[in-house]
């Protein structure tokens, strides 16, 4: 989506699984609930668009949760 947003001419869109992001220490959310050390708390996918060899966009998205402050609506 976001290489049509731009205009840009690509050849491929390569779309890597996605692998889960592992907590290095316990901590507890914003909700109360406790996640010990080891345990998912997150994903990370990764995504390039390319035209010939040359990468035009390469996309590294990461949406975990306790290493940051969270936001809660």
């Amino acid at each position: 989506m976001i290489v049509a947003a731009l205009g840009f001419q690509y050849d491929e869109i390569i779309e890597f699984p996605p692998k889960e992001v592992i907590t290095e220490k316990e901590f507890t959310t914003s909700y109360g609930e406790k996640v010990p050390k080891g345990y998912v708390c997150g994903l990370q996918s990764k995504a390039i668009a390319k035209k010939g060899e040359n990468e035009l966009i390469f996309l590294d998205f990461v949406a975990y949760a306790g290493e940051h402050e969270e936001y809660v609506v």
